[in-house]
């Protein structure tokens, strides 16, 4: 029998334990065992699946795969190597990570020291979704299913071989919001301490972990104080905070330092908000400003990388969640944590910070399309809830589920994938790449790694090779005059290199065009006297 105190009234629950006995529910206890078997699953799937897409040349697909590599690479390997090779732009723990890792050329040419670290944070999410699970009471069945959800979902599949952060942010969001459900339940300090630890991590991972930490201390504030008033909501909101700020206080001081400006990240000329004012301009930035359109591209987007009966399961499940009784108000805060990237994602389309493309929808291509999968976690707690509730919703979300997966697998139509293969988010580049391996045997090459990183890493060069944007002596001088040490210039329209000269004087009437094709125009230094490069020879 459990006894539960509630305003000085004593509540027995006999009835809602009997309910759920007679209905063939018993909540799920994990031992060493079973632990192990999850682990090894999890374990399994993830290597199984490097293997399988590494064998078909898709694990550095993404060309921001290949400059999360390149990125933790310059630190040991480029003309100028240092910590400040981080840059600016993209948050620091995954290319840190990376590091210890980085320095062979087997793994950094292959992807795996950027792979592994998907791939750690993989089984760990799917830990931590075991966990959650667990402290909701879900039973064996419902444990077994919802790792399954996260199991066979393709498109975290294939994230997680990549060098990509999407992993890595999932894992780190599932576990802080495993201890803020706990810390409701218990009101532990420790638990706390813990989820501030994961979000901090979260906020040096990816922005989207910064609106997390905000949606968790929104939660944590609002239970504090309906548990015990103001003064427990500011304790707990001054030791979470402080801990999970610090990271978003790290990233300021260094832009600070390195740049010159706390605010670098968001206004420098390498920065989202620069990429997405250049879309803008070309009339292809369509979320911006328009609330509906920026909610049903995101929710398209949630539907092709979970699936759709994925998705009509989530939202029944989210239904049930709001109207039950089983869980207190608080709990269901604490699971609504998992719905921050719905909401983060929203914003940014709508604000014009990010973009998202989907080929059914203009301008017909692939962009971004992971995003979508952020909410794989709270879609997962909300299948096992409305499963846990009756078998046989359970047994049907099992068969429904597989079958949807089975078809994605089968028909190819993995959009994370398609993005890296078809998409935006992967051409242009290797042709390029490939010629530069070919024909530039020495020299030293200059070239934007803003937006031409994916080059660098497909010439199969030593970055030691390449004059950018961080090496910023031969950089500064190059911009000037690039025959001081140049031998190769690489450049696209409206790029840093394209902008600094396609007007100067030195590089037109010193360099010739030697190679080019949709995208990229690239100039060797002459060695004898040649005309001057004309207007319709620039990009």
């Amino acid at each position: 029998m459990k006894i539960s105190f509630y305003k000085g009234n004593i509540r027995i629950e006999i009835k809602k334990i009997r309910e759920r006995a007679s209905a063939g529910y018993r909540t799920a206890v994990f031992d060493r065992r079973k632990w192990l078997i999850v682990i090894a699953v999890l374990t399994f799937v993830s290597i199984a699946s490097w293997f399988f897409y590494f064998r078909q040349g898709l694990t550095l697909s993404y060309n921001d795969a290949r400059s999360h590599v390149d990125v933790a690479r310059r630190v040991v390997d480029s003309l100028q190597p240092g910590a400040a090779q981080i840059g600016s732009v993209w948050l620091p723990l995954f290319h840190v990570l990376e590091i210890p890792l980085i320095w062979n050329n087997f793994l950094w040419h292959t992807g795996i020291a950027g792979s592994i670290i998907s791939m750690v944070a993989f089984v760990l999410g799917g830990i931590y979704v075991v966990k959650i699970g667990l402290k909701l009471k879900f039973d064996m069945r419902t444990i077994i299913l919802i790792l399954g959800v996260y199991i066979l979902n393709p498109n975290l599949i294939f994230m997680q071989t990549t060098p990509m952060t999407e992993s890595l942010l999932l894992f780190l969001a599932i576990a802080s919001s495993y201890y803020i459900i706990d810390w409701v339940e218990s009101y532990s300090v420790k638990s706390l301490i813990f989820s501030a630890f994961f979000t901090f991590l979260a906020t040096l991972t990816r922005y989207d972990g910064w609106f997390y930490m905000l949606f968790a201390a929104g939660v944590i504030g609002f239970v504090s104080l309906r548990k015990k008033g103001y003064k427990f909501l500011e304790g707990n909101l001054i030791l979470f905070g402080t801990l999970a700020g610090f990271g978003v206080a790290l990233w300021f001081l260094w832009n600070q330092v390195i740049f010159g400006h706390a605010l670098y990240f968001l206004n420098g000329e390498f920065s989202a908000k620069a990429q997405q004012d250049a879309i803008f301009l070309t009339g292809r930035l369509l979320t911006k400003g328009n609330l509906f359109y920026s909610v049903f591209v995101y929710f398209e987007a949630v539907k092709y990388n979970l699936g759709t009966w994925a998705s009509i399961l989530a939202i029944a499940g989210s239904i049930l969640l709001i109207t039950t009784k089983e869980y207190s108000l608080n709990t269901k805060a604490a699971i609504a944590v998992l719905f921050a990237p719905l909401f983060f994602n929203i914003l940014s389309l709508l604000s014009g910070n990010s973009v998202l493309y989907l080929p059914e929808l203009p301008p017909y291509t692939w962009f971004n399309d992971r995003y979508g999968l952020m909410m794989l976690p709270a879609s997962i707690i909300l299948i096992g809830f409305l499963a846990n509730k009756r078998k046989i919703v359970g047994i049907l979300a099992a068969a429904v589920i597989l079958m949807e997966t089975t078809s994605l697998y089968l028909g190819n139509n993995i959009i994370t994938i398609q993005d890296g293969v078809r998409g935006a988010s992967g051409q242009f580049l290797d042709d390029a790449g490939t010629w530069l391996t070919s024909n530039a045997k020495s020299g030293l090459i200059m070239v934007a790694a803003s937006s031409s990183d994916s080059l660098l890493f497909r010439s199969g060069f030593n970055l030691t090779r390449f004059i950018t944007e961080g090496a910023k002596v031969y950089w500064q001088t190059s911009i000037k005059d690039p025959t001081v040490y140049a031998t190769w210039v690489v450049m696209h329209k409206g790029d840093l290199v394209y902008k600094n000269l396609k007007e100067n004087q030195s590089f037109l009437n010193n360099f010739h065009l030697v190679y080019y094709d949709s995208f990229s125009y690239i100039y060797e230094r002459n060695n004898v006297k040649l005309p001057a490069i004309r207007a319709e020879e620039l990009p």
